[in-house]
């Protein structure tokens, strides 16, 4: 197996200028970022941020970038020593709607949704008399 198909996680870097470089192919273990790029300057204190799949991201900032110049037909790789930023969006985070929106929002998208299927279902003929309702609702909502 190529060592380019270990590579599956997408990474971005934000150098401490604020340069960012994304798209960039890498292994993300723990406390490790194996990146098989030579293109690239990654140094100490810059930020590396993984995109998952679910929308989440992990933010890691660089210990050490461990830059190691390739031979043969391996490449150069860096084998980033990092740590996992504390304020990061994790899976937990982002599949426990509870956390995230507060449950006085949920309640009203939930009435709001049970208007829309009242006027399809009922007042499909008269949608006017649901009208005051669905505007007040729409303004809890915007």
């Amino acid at each position: 197996m190529p060592l380019a198909q270990l590579k599956r996680d997408t990474l971005s870097l934000v150098k401490l200028n604020g340069d960012r470089t994304d798209g960039i192919k890498g292994s993300v273990q723990k406390n490790k970022i194996f990146i098989s790029r030579s293109d690239i300057a990654i140094e100490k204190g810059d930020l590396l941020i993984r995109s998952m799949p679910h929308g989440g991201t992990e933010e890691y900032i660089v210990i050490e970038p461990n830059f190691r110049m390739g031979v043969g037909g391996i490449p150069a790789t860096y084998q980033a020593e990092v740590i996992l930023k504390e304020n990061t969006t994790t899976e937990e985070m982002t599949s426990s709607p509870s956390t995230a929106v507060p449950e006085a929002v949920i309640a009203t998208v939930n009435t709001f949704i049970a208007l829309c299927v009242t006027i399809v279902n009922e007042g499909a003929s008269s949608p006017d008399k649901y009208a005051s309702q669905f505007y007040r609702l729409r303004q809890e909502l915007l």
